[in-house]
Order: C-alpha cells, then structure tokens, then sequence
C-alpha cells in the first residue's frame, strides 16, 4: 500500500522572515507591512575601490597615490502581495512612510551582528500584475563600510610611564536585540 505525505507541511511557513530580510532601524519590514516579503539583496557583498595615481612621461606604468571605497549601493528585491487596488495602494503607502528616515541604520536577517547606514533613493517598480507586484529597494550608504552591532570599549590609563589598557567586550546578543525593538514598536 502507498502511504501518502503531505508536502505542504514540509514548507517554511510565510509567516518566517526570509534569510536576507531587511531590518530597517530596529524593524523587520516584513512585520510592519503586511504582504511585504525580501526576494533577494545585492551591493553588501563588496564594494567599488577608486585608486589615484600619478602619471610620468619619463616612466613606464604610473605611481600609486591612494585609494579610497566609493559609496555603496543596497539593492533589496521585494514583492506585495493584495487583495484588492485600494488594498495595495494602503501597502505601498505604509512601505514608503515607513522607509523615509534617513541616514538608517540596516540589519540584514542572514547578518545580524553587523549593520550599514543608508538612505532610500528609489523604488523601481515592474509591472508584474495589479495585486501581486515586484520591486527593487535602492539605498545608497555614502559611507561605504558595514559596522559591528556590538559595541567594544578601550580605556587607557598611564601611570608613571606605564599604560595599561583594558578591554571590555560587553556584547549583547542579537536575538536578544531583535526582541527588545519588537517589543518597543
């Protein structure tokens, strides 16, 4: 006899944040609007160098001078699901209401412990469908590093010729972090 298994019990559940949700300013976006949901993110894996160098017309090649990390931008590919135009349209609003503070701090679910700074500077939208449509997130982070959450402190005292430095690695958990904004907003 066959013994039959229900795949959709196999399924994540829609409920569970994607890996690459994005946590905008302590808030999952996923959480705040309905129907919301991160497809995918690109621009955090690496960034642009511009290296400066001086040009001689008695040498071959030319000098390096410096280098520096141009700014970075953060695509984050979504989609809205909706029931109706009007429903829609309130989701689109609460998403662009939500993602207008600038300078904000983002945390991306597969990386917790580490976060950018970024202000939004496009939605490109596709024409997907009226009730089921696709996007593209664009924030540019003018400064171009990604920052640890947790944070580390030095202090120096010197003493008759002496220094001594002491380090205290206060860290907080990022679960524990999530849980505490969820529970603010």
């Amino acid at each position: 006899m066959y013994k039959f298994h229900d795949t959709t019990e196999l399924l994540k559940p829609l409920d569970e944040l994607p890996s690459e949700a994005l946590c905008f300013n302590g808030s999952f976006i996923e959480k705040m609007v309905p129907g919301y949901r991160t497809l995918y993110t690109s621009g955090r894996e690496g960034n642009e160098r511009e290296v400066s160098q001086t040009e001689s017309s008695d040498r071959d090649g030319a000098r390096f001078r410096s280098v520096r990390r141009k700014p970075r931008e953060i695509h984050v590919g979504f989609q809205i699901n909706s029931k109706s135009a009007r429903d829609y349209a309130y989701k689109f609003n609460a998403l662009k209401k939500l993602l207008k503070e600038e300078e904000a701090e983002l945390i991306f679910h597969d990386e917790p412990d580490k976060f950018y700074i970024g202000t939004l500077t496009n939605i490109e939208m596709e024409d997907t469908g009226d009730l089921c449509v696709t996007g593209d997130l664009v924030f540019l982070c003018s400064d171009p590093y990604k920052y640890a959450v947790d944070e580390h402190s030095i202090t120096v005292q010197a003493e008759a010729g002496r220094a001594t430095i002491e380090l205290d690695y206060r860290k907080l958990r990022s679960e524990e972090r999530f849980s505490r904004n969820a529970e603010t907003d």
